[in-house]
């Protein structure tokens, strides 16, 4: 069984080029993102909110960086599918540390494992790390086709220079409808209240 020490090596970001480090990002963060994007799909008159953007009689919603529709909410798609792959590596990790197994080697292979495509490798090859059910195959067949030729046709070409157009509303909630079944799956092999129930603690202490 690794020690808290080893752990925190293990996890310990590394300097990169330039000297910058990373690291997955706060999935705290992520899920309340996706909490506004999902307000903003689902919003009663969207449709019409849509038209008058994209003819310059509404205002945008957010920000002032995108200039029509079509970009804007092909961004918002580009960045849930972001944050859900972060998501799904980063609880991943934290079920692996919190289950006493995070090593050096059992970090070396989550950083190396790979996959024929970016789909397999989210939703299968990395969760099945936890346990072999977890894999979305596993777990709900169904979505995990879905998953396939969501990847295939939207997020892939939206990750090489392609961008929505002509976006409507029904289409952006049969996605997001998508995404709350993946987020469920998510939930149902990881413990999204972890990290708050140990923060709330008054026996907790971070690593020093």
């Amino acid at each position: 069984m690794p020690s808290a020490s080893q752990a925190k090596e293990a996890l310990t970001p590394k300097k990169r080029i330039f000297g910058f480090t990373i690291q997955n990002i706060p999935t705290i963060n992520l899920r309340q993102q996706y909490l506004l994007d999902r307000s903003i799909v689902l919003d009663a008159d969207l449709d019409n909110k849509i038209h008058g953007w994209r003819f310059r009689t509404l205002a945008q919603p957010i920000t002032v960086t995108f200039g029509d529709p079509d970009v804007y909410f092909s961004n918002l798609v580009r960045t849930t599918i972001l944050g859900m792959e972060c998501i799904v590596r980063s609880m991943v990790w934290e079920e692996i540390l919190f289950a006493n197994r995070m090593t050096h080697a059992a970090l070396r292979s989550l950083k190396e494992e790979s996959a024929r495509s970016m789909a397999e490798l989210y939703y299968n090859r990395l969760p099945a790390h936890v346990r072999e059910s977890a894999a979305l195959k596993n777990h709900d067949s169904k979505l995990w086709s879905v998953v396939k030729e969501f990847y295939r046709d939207i997020r892939n070409p939206l990750s090489h220079g392609d961008q929505l157009v002509n976006v409507r509303q029904e289409s952006l909630r049969l996605a997001f409808e998508m995404f709350d079944s993946i987020y469920a799956w998510i939930d149902s092999w990881s413990d999204r209240n972890r990290v708050f129930r140990i923060m709330s603690s008054s026996t907790f202490q971070a690593l020093k």
